[in-house]
């Protein structure tokens, strides 16, 4: 799988099974039957490993490509609802959306517009809907609200699944709004990033990075570190990626250079500039190419002076 997913040559971290290695293997389960993975971790001929992993990269693929039609439609419904500013929680159903990825879009919506979104499969008359949620508001206790209005649910203070029927859709929006509208205060709907401790230039470093990186696996009640860096002046910045999704920006401060990369930050390359002063918080990570290691910014914000 590390061949296939183009990461051989990197360490076995947290990170690159988070990012190259898990979705892969996810990917057969979430599209059809999770067999394909469970083979491949349990066969010991080298041939046929190689063969499934090709087969679950292709998957892979595939359920990417789901979710971007599942996230453009989703797009499309927001853009349609005249009260969607109003709304607190967004819900969204569409019928034979595929169930193994709309718990991945309603993240993604979740993020972006900084909402609970629960995205809602129908077939016959009922849905089947998965949710995801931000600080401040459990998801679990929304739905448990909620159940007369629903079929049944379960999941926890961020995540959650439910069944409902779709003669009871409009009511179950109605009533998750308005007890959003009774728990979450216009300040709860605003983004945060939580910043460990503020650094100087000097202390970005392969070697600190490298330190860091002893700490993982990072992950829920173990957070990977953000810190700040103040007063750094703009080198260059562009959007890259399919889409122009992400960004890429080097920082200069003291004649220290850094370079940066946030994921799903594409946007910021509109309104920052180069020789612009900004603020930044960001994660300390590393960056292997061609058998070479240097210090890299996972950046989380950026605000200009």
């Amino acid at each position: 799988v590390m061949e296939v997913a183009g990461v051989l040559d990197k360490p076995l971290s947290a990170s690159t099974i988070a990012f190259s290695i898990a979705p892969r293997l996810n990917a057969a389960g979430r599209l059809g039957s999770a067999a394909t993975a469970v083979e491949l971790l349990l066969t010991n001929d080298e041939s046929r490993a190689r063969e499934l992993a090709l087969l679950l990269d292709t998957e892979n693929k595939e359920r990417q490509q789901t979710e971007r039609q599942i996230f453009d439609e989703a797009l499309e419904l927001i853009a349609k609802d005249p009260n969607f500013e109003k709304k607190k929680v967004i819900v969204l159903a569409q019928e034979n959306w595929h169930q193994g990825v709309i718990g991945i879009v309603a993240s993604r919506l979740c993020d972006m517009y900084y909402k609970p979104c629960i995205l809602i499969s129908h077939t016959n008359g009922v849905g089947k809907g998965s949710g995801r949620s931000i600080k401040g508001f459990n998801l679990f206790d929304a739905l448990t609200h909620c159940e007369k209005q629903l079929i049944d649910f379960g999941g926890h203070a961020v995540a959650a699944g439910l069944n409902v029927n779709m003669s009871d859709i409009d009511s179950f929006i109605k009533e998750i709004n308005k007890y959003a509208d009774e728990v979450l205060t216009e300040q709860d709907m605003i983004p945060t990033v939580d910043i460990d401790c503020p650094l100087s230039e000097r202390s970005v470093t392969l070697e600190n990075a490298k330190l860091l990186s002893k700490l993982e696996p990072f992950g829920m009640n173990n957070e990977k570190p953000v810190f700040a860096l103040a007063h750094t002046q703009v080198m260059n910045i562009a959007p890259v990626g399919a889409d122009n999704k992400h960004l890429r920006l080097r920082i200069v401060k003291n004649n220290q250079t850094i370079n940066c990369i946030g994921f799903g930050m594409g946007e910021f390359a509109e309104f920052i500039h180069q020789g612009d002063t900004v603020n930044i918080a960001f994660q300390m990570d590393i960056n292997h190419y061609q058998g070479n290691e240097t210090v890299q910014l996972i950046l989380k914000d950026i605000k200009r002076k």
